[in-house]
């Protein structure tokens, strides 16, 4: 019996191992991204393009990207 409660606790562990670092690679993913975004909306600032413009093209709101000033 002892044997099988390992066996399932190894097997849990394993699965919370791998939720985790999928969980990890999905916020590194996105985190990434809105980094990227937040990258390109200050090149397009300094290149003095209209906020509304930068806006819609980024998907950042007026004031995320008045923010960035």
């Amino acid at each position: 019996m002892w044997m099988e409660e390992e066996e399932n606790y190894d097997a849990a562990y394993e699965d919370g191992v791998n939720v985790g670092i999928a969980q990890g690679k999905t916020l590194g993913i996105t985190q990434g991204e809105k980094n990227k975004t937040i990258d390109i909306a200050k090149n397009m600032l300094e290149e003095k393009v209209d906020i509304a413009l930068i806006s819609k093209y980024t998907n950042l709101s007026i004031e995320e990207i008045n923010a960035l000033r």
